[in-house]
């Protein structure tokens, strides 16, 4: 069996584990023709993978990746939206820090019917982002299966278009630039953000791009022989149509060639990486266009700078290294020698019994090491093949690790070395639970969790079943539950039908001597009635579509969600609740988040959320003009006041959109002014009735330094 490694860095202090998925699954390659109904890892997000069918076959079963899913993507009418590409990446919630960008993802596109089918992961929660023509990217959290379970589709609608973004790109002669590449990331999900939608400019050097009520968006555009332009915005600063003007500036390249000398040589997955820093100057970012390729070339862009500082490593091979580039007066290709580098790093081979003494057979080994220099430790992680072994490559100076643990059957484990032998690593005992949850009335639910918690006083943590590193673990389409990698001893069950919280089964069952080895069956859990709590989102327009409902109590110390809707085109929505109680109904406007309590057991039915005014105001510019993605400070007080409002925002369409405090006063007067780097606009006066929505247009001019003395 092959073994796939994988390092990541991360912190000397983290106290926890950081989870890799490998490149190499350790199970042979399918022919061509057999690989297009499966999932495989992709390392160009959105835009690799292979082209799915909606009815496919399994893929082939890995012992390292216990859980499954299927998602179907659907169109905001509700129908099935063939040839959306998705990308499904590990989510790891209590005993990982994060997931990094070098590990591969799972993808495809729907087919007929709107169906991805057999995602395989080795987490049981999932960040799902869906891309589709004409429609806003969907990023968001999605529980998997496990792998054998049966299972439906994870329902995705796509909403509607909320923005339509035309981004023009020019060169700084002020031709078109065509063929630019147009990333958005979603700065609200995850880290490191990964793409959610890419695009390329036409030879117009334009691109439209549909965006839907995001808060906080980046968008990136690369173009060959130009520095990288960023800027980070929220949907409060765009209107239904915007355009944003973008002048790229003129980039330095570099390239080199990465080198190793026998025995030594080049892994193939060599990764490469510019330390120029995420808060740099938007002028100055740098970027790799291109590599490194198969012997190691790779090319990028940059400001003037005397040098560049590179860091490489190796997901597969234990390299984590950083140089130095020289640039100036450099035309040549340059060598970078990672000989040394590599030869500081040597395997050391580990063996993995069971609880009962016999060899591991499957799943993923990790270790933690501290790097020779510096604060920073290094997380690495082989296969475990058929005879319990894995090999795990360790910096120079450690011949063995001194941690190990375990990613195998859907559970976590933290193995306890052997008295006698440094390489041999032992499981805890741990046994599983079973059991079901219907309806109130017997029927099975459409969906159903269990929530478990041990009630003895042990806080051992030697294995944890992956299921319920949050506390709650998903029923199959059936109503079924199975929970592996449970440390022998009692355990409380509860039924809920919403994830982490929701509507609990009174007077939980206790589920006595969960047994190593075995496997217990839990009595079945009824999830209790239901009451169906309609309401309707308005605001002073009317009501409101498409809107995120989210409904949390309001009687616990740390809020519980019981329930995440969106609204209908009505601006009506409706969700299940066991119990008509104090809540807190928040909704996720494109302007702003609002919340509102509401006591649902007196409150009429249909419920009435009506939103507060967002107040926007769109500055328009005129004179000396910043360019578009210029950062700016938005400032405001009241005419001969001293308390001033201030908002970062920035230069989109040769102006800014700024939403005004909901608490403003509407019977007092207002001026404006704007700070954005050198330019600073005239205090300017705002409308005396401030009492709608707006958008409030205002003129406003902006100066130089050079405009005052001219």
């Amino acid at each position: 069996m092959r073994m796939g490694l994988f390092v990541v860095v991360v912190s000397a202090a983290a106290a926890v584990v950081l989870l890799g998925l490998r490149q190499d699954r350790g199970v042979p390659a399918a022919p061509p023709e057999s690989r297009s109904a499966k999932s495989t890892p992709s390392t160009d997000p959105l835009h690799a993978g292979p082209h799915l069918a909606g009815t496919g076959a399994p893929a082939s079963p890995d012992p390292y990746e216990s859980f499954g899913m299927d998602i179907q993507v659907e169109s905001p009418d509700g129908r099935p939206l063939p040839g959306a590409r998705v990308e499904v990446t590990p989510a790891p919630r209590d005993m990982l820090l994060t997931w990094f960008a070098s590990e591969p993802t799972r993808g495809g596109t729907t087919g007929p019917d709107g169906v991805v089918h057999d995602l395989s992961m080795p987490w049981p929660t999932s960040l799902v982002r869906v891309q589709a023509r004409g429609f806003p990217p969907y990023v968001g959290q999605h529980r998997a299966h496990a792998r054998d379970a049966a299972r439906t589709p994870a329902l995705i609608r796509l909403e509607r278009v909320r923005t339509a973004l035309t981004v023009h790109v020019s060169r700084p002669d002020g031709s078109p630039a065509e063929n630019a590449r147009i990333e958005v990331y979603d700065l609200g999900q995850g880290w490191p953000p990964r793409p959610s939608l890419i695009a390329a400019t036409t030879k117009e050097g334009a691109c439209t791009l549909a965006l839907g009520a995001r808060s906080s968006l980046r968008l990136d555009v690369l173009a060959a022989g130009y520095q990288r332009w960023t800027m980070d915005l929220s949907a409060s600063q765009l209107a239904e149509s915007s355009a944003l003007h973008i002048d790229l500036a003129p980039g330095s390249r570099f390239a080199a060639r990465l080198v190793a000398q026998p025995p030594e040589h080049l892994p193939p997955d060599l990764r490469l990486e510019v330390l120029d820093g995420v808060h740099a100057s938007r002028a100055g970012l740098s970027w790799i266009a291109d590599g490194p390729d198969d012997m190691g070339r790779f090319e990028g862009w940059t400001h003037e700078r005397p040098d560049i500082q590179l860091r490489v490593w190796s997901p597969t091979r234990g390299l984590h290294a950083s140089y130095t580039l020289p640039l100036d007066g450099r035309d040549e290709e340059p060598e970078i020698d990672l000989t040394d580098a590599l030869a500081a790093w040597t395997p050391a081979e580990v063996f993995i019994r069971d609880p009962k003494g016999r060899p591991a057979t499957g799943g993923r080994a990790l270790s933690t090491v501290a790097l020779p220099v510096g604060r920073e430790s290094v997380q690495v992680a082989g296969d475990v093949d058929d005879h319990g072994r894995a090999r795990l490559w360790m910096p120079s100076g450690i011949s063995t690790p001194t941690n190990v643990s375990l990613i195998a059957d859907g559970a976590f484990h933290v193995l306890r070395p052997d008295e006698h032998d440094a390489t041999v690593w032992h499981m805890a005992p741990s046994g599983s639970l079973e059991g079901r949850v219907t309806e109130a009335d017997g029927r099975v639910p459409e969906q159903a969790f269990v929530a478990l918690h041990r009630v003895d006083a042990s806080t051992e943590r030697s294995v944890q079943p992956l299921d319920s590193t949050d506390g709650c673990a998903q029923c199959d389409a059936q109503g079924r539950f199975l929970i592996h990698g449970l440390l022998p001893g009692s355990y409380e069950l509860r039924a809920a039908n919403t994830s982490g919280s929701g509507s609990f089964t009174g007077g939980s069952p206790t589920v006595n001597d969960v047994v190593a080895g075995g496997t217990t069956s839990a009595p079945t859990l009824a999830l209790p009635p239901r009451t169906v709590v309609r309401g309707v989102v308005e605001c002073e327009a009317g009501s409101v579509a498409g809107l995120r409902v989210s409904l949390y109590s309001c009687d616990d110390e740390r809020p519980r969600l019981y329930a995440d809707t969106r609204t209908e085109e009505d601006g009506s929505f409706q969700v299940e609740l066991a119990r008509l109680a104090l809540v807190q109904v928040t909704v996720w406007d494109s302007r702003t988040s609002q919340q509102h309590v509401i006591d649902l057991a007196t409150a009429p039915s249909p419920v009435r959320v009506e939103l507060l005014p967002a107040r926007l105001v769109s500055l328009r510019f005129e004179g000396s003009l910043p360019p578009d993605g210029t950062p700016a400070q938005f400032c405001m007080c009241p005419v001969g006041g001293s308390r001033c409002y201030a908002s970062r925002t920035s230069v989109i369409d040769h102006g800014v959109r700024v939403v005004l405090p909901s608490t403003l006063s509407l019977t007092d007067a207002y001026e404006a002014w704007i700070e954005c780097g050198d330019y600073l606009g005239d205090i300017t006066p705002l409308p005396t009735d401030l009492s709608g929505p707006g958008p409030f247009e205002v003129r406003m001019r902006v100066r130089l330094p050079e405009d005052d003395e001219d």
